[in-house]
């Protein structure tokens, strides 16, 4: 997140400061990829936006 905030990822630059808002922690980093797979995978970011609407 640090990147992101600073500007040295160019892709997120234009949309800084950055919040987080919803975070899932996991022990081996081959589930937390396959769960941002999954997540990201869904049409027009649906169960992204479901998640933020529960909090």
């Amino acid at each position: 997140m640090k990147e992101h905030d600073s500007g040295y990822t160019a892709s997120t630059a234009s949309r800084r400061p950055f919040e987080l808002m919803y975070t899932e922690r996991y022990s081996v980093q081959a589930d937390a990829y396959a769960r941002e797979k999954v997540l990201k995978a869904y049409k027009g970011g649906e169960a992204l936006k479901r998640l933020f609407e529960k909090k």
